[in-house]
């Protein structure tokens, strides 16, 4: 079985209902050897954030609430990503950020850090939110730095793992493969030597309260051109993991897999999903059918 995190924004939800909705209705068009366990993101506008800037509307707790109850009643936990590099000790006390991580707490859910001032402060104050190091942690300079720092958590924590790793004879070093997750298909360039520097600047500005969802682009070209998802092909990266190739991670133990969520780009979100969950002989017409819902803000309607 495959367990699939699934990205949440308040651009995809829609996208997220219907196609959980679809699940049920239309069980024969989706693969019977995986299951939705996670949807991840962040509520605008929350200093917290660190993956991606989205501006918003901040919710209330009850609609917070709400939010979570439908991934729930879907059998879906709900994973907050408190990713922002940036924090400091002064940033725990942000009401909205604890506001939020109440709500999930009480659900039962997850929560994503890159740092251990957040995981620390996560593991002691919402006892029921199991804790995730996220891909963007620096964890160190040399591969073998990494898979050693990467070792230690797995012992205790599910890991994103860094992209980097996908698809290479490292993956055979990690230990407790079982609390891997597979980033499947990130959308940025192999060994991409812009990222860290563009993970740090997208964090920089949630601190400073500028939500510029610009700084979600970090595709280049080779000559440093910017580049969105929409123009390029992401699947000829060696670190892109096609559905074909899951037997092979679930021969190693990994059976967690994560769909890019970063730059909430409606098309590109709709592409993940059906290409790891729908059968091809109904993917163009689920293609469709949840871009037209997304557009019209339509959930449950009866037939695609």
């Amino acid at each position: 079985m495959y367990y699939f995190s699934i990205p949440d924004s308040s651009k995809t939800r829609v996208g997220n209902m219907a196609m959980l909705h679809l699940m049920r209705e239309y069980p024969e068009w989706f693969y019977d050897d995986f299951k939705i366990d996670v949807a991840y993101g962040c509520p605008p506008s929350c200093i917290w954030n660190g993956g991606r800037a989205e501006n918003g509307d901040r919710y209330s707790q009850l609609e917070f609430a709400s939010v979570i109850n439908l991934f729930k009643n879907h059998g879906v936990k709900y994973r907050l990503n408190f990713t922002n590099q940036c924090l400091k000790e002064e940033h725990l006390s942000d009401g909205y950020g604890n506001a939020i991580a109440e709500v999930v707490n009480d659900f039962g859910g997850e929560v994503a850090a890159t740092l251990s001032l957040m995981t620390d402060y996560m593991a002691n104050k919402y006892s029921n939110l199991d804790i995730v190091w996220s891909t963007s942690t620096d964890y160190g300079q040399s591969v073998d730095e990494r898979i050693e720092r990467i070792n230690q958590l797995l012992k205790k924590y599910k890991v994103v793992l860094p992209y980097n790793f996908n698809n290479t004879a490292d993956l055979d070093k990690f230990k407790c493969p079982e609390n891997i997750e597979i980033l499947v298909c990130d959308g940025c360039k192999d060994n991409c030597e812009l990222r860290s520097q563009h993970q740090l600047m997208v964090s920089q500005s949630i601190i400073r309260g500028v939500f510029d969802e610009n700084l979600n682009y970090c595709q280049r070209n080779a000559d440093g051109n910017v580049k969105s998802l929409l123009e390029q092909d992401v699947s000829h990266f060696r670190s892109s993991v096609g559905r074909n190739k899951l037997p092979w991670y679930a021969d190693k133990g990994i059976n967690k897999f994560k769909i890019l969520g970063r730059d909430c780009v409606i098309s590109i979100f709709i592409e993940g999903l059906v290409d790891y969950l729908i059968k091809p002989e109904y993917q163009e017409e689920v293609r469709q059918d949840l871009l037209r819902r997304v557009l019209t803000r339509e959930i449950f309607e009866k037939k695609p």
